[in-house]
């Protein structure tokens, strides 16, 4: 599972660490392609950006990518903000409702 999930969360996140888009536009195109209830910034926010951030930082050492440092960095200033996803109420989006649970959300 993580073989493919990992790459295909870590290409949304350097889409939004390099400035390509925001999460929520990510977030909204990868809900309509996939037909899925959230996305990568949604499964982020569950897993827990303080993970999220360890996972980064373990790409990082291994391969010297700047782009996954750039990653951790800005995962970073949402773990130091108390952004920690579900776990606080708070990370891309605000918990228990997050937006990309409201049926407007893909309409916007």
């Amino acid at each position: 599972m993580n073989s493919i999930f990992l790459p295909m969360i870590n290409a949304a996140l350097k889409l939004w660490a390099n400035g390509y888009s925001d999460p929520l536009s990510i977030d909204k195109n990868w809900m309509v392609s996939m037909g899925v209830d959230r996305g990568p910034f949604g499964f982020l926010d569950i897993m827990g950006l303080n993970t999220a951030v360890n996972i980064e930082m373990g790409f990082y050492q291994n391969t010297h990518d700047e782009d996954y440092k750039k990653i951790a960095d800005k995962l970073t200033e949402y773990v130091q903000d108390n952004k920690l996803g579900v776990a606080s109420g708070e990370g891309f989006y605000h918990y228990p409702n997050p937006a990309y649970q409201d049926p407007a959300f893909l309409k916007a």
